[in-house]
């Protein structure tokens, strides 16, 4: 029997990027990634015992990011070769989203 361990974390980032943000610079993925890795380090595990990975965040006209989400975003480097990353984009449900996608709520 295996063990599990479900981590629900919720860090949001929504202020940091605007008009005269002080990340308004900074792309999606590294904002993502900064807020995955708090999470994992509030959890008390390791990257490496991450199984599945579901983050909701906006990309909007920025789709290009998509790809850099697969490469860069929170830690993804340091987790699992198993590990399952998602993620969704429904603009500003895009976390509620991503929570009931996880608890098999969509499909």
């Amino acid at each position: 029997m295996k063990e599990a361990l479900i981590v629900s974390h919720r860090k949001n980032t929504k202020f940091g990027k605007n008009l005269s943000g002080a990340f308004n610079n900074t792309e999606s993925p590294t904002m993502g990634g900064h807020a995955i890795r708090e999470a994992v380090k509030r959890a008390g595990i390791e990257p490496e015992e991450v199984d599945d990975v579901f983050h909701g965040g906006v990309l909007g006209a920025t789709g290009h990011l998509w790809i850099q989400y697969r490469e860069n975003c929170g830690h993804c480097r340091r987790f699992a070769d198993h590990c399952f990353r998602n993620e969704i984009d429904r603009q500003c449900s895009s976390g509620m989203r991503a929570i009931a996608t996880r608890q098999n709520k969509y499909p």
